[in-house]
This record gives C-alpha cells, structure tokens and sequence, in this order.
C-alpha cells in the first residue's frame, strides 16, 4: 500500500525556531510491506520533496 501523509515537524512550543517561509510541516510517501496476516509489516519513508510517487512505489 501507499499513503501520502503530512507529519509535523515540529510542536507548537518550538514553533519560534522556525525561519521566515520555512514550513513546520513535511509531506512523506508511505510505503507498507508485507506477505500478509501474522506476517511482518515493514513501512519505508520517503520525502515527497525529493522523491516522486513513482520513486515510492519502486521502493527506489
């Protein structure tokens, strides 16, 4: 499976150590793995910045 999330970076307590225009959020492709019930789950993160949909899916 593949699921697009948006994580914070940041909580709001250190929302002050942002610079002007940087965002406190990061938008990730999630890959799940596995061979089925009972069996290991495995996840793999990539960010949407650097890596396209398509990288995701290939689990580059």
């Amino acid at each position: 499976m593949l699921y697009r999330y948006e994580v914070d970076l940041i909580t709001a307590s250190e929302e002050d150590i942002l610079e002007e225009g940087e965002s406190e959020t990061s938008d990730l492709w999630v890959v799940f793995f596995t061979k089925g019930e009972e069996e290991p789950l495995y996840m793999k993160f990539f960010n949407s910045e650097y890596y396209s949909m398509s990288d995701a899916m290939n689990g580059i």
